[in-house]
């Protein structure tokens, strides 16, 4: 990681911490979603906070990133188990509450 910890790193030093979150994240998820689909969309949601990231705050990036890379995650996962292919899937039975919000199924649904 770059020598100052609140700017963007490199997209490569970030791999880590995108398969960790996936790696937690796995056996709370219906079976059909695949740990490789749950780390592609880590890393788009690690592209957009690196896009996003601002040093002048003052904040860590991976502080900064974390929730977004784990939040494009869980959109994901409520979009396949949304599309009616997996009747299975009990959104309410692995989502945290902060991710059961009516703002945040409007968001998902957009």
């Amino acid at each position: 990681m770059n020598s100052n910890a609140t700017s963007a790193p490199d997209l490569g030093d970030c791999t880590g911490l995108v398969r960790s979150i996936a790696l937690k994240l796995a056996p709370k998820v219906p079976d059909h979603i695949h740990i490789d689909d749950l780390v592609g969309e880590g890393y788009l949601g690690l592209v957009e906070a690196m896009r996003l990231f601002n040093p002048e705050r003052q904040v860590l990036f991976t502080t900064y990133a974390f929730p977004r890379i784990r939040g494009r995650m869980i959109d994901y996962v409520h979009r396949e188990c949304r599309g009616g292919l997996h009747r299975t899937c009990r959104l309410q039975e692995w989502l945290p509450a902060s991710s059961r919000s009516p703002e945040h199924e409007a968001a998902v649904r957009e």
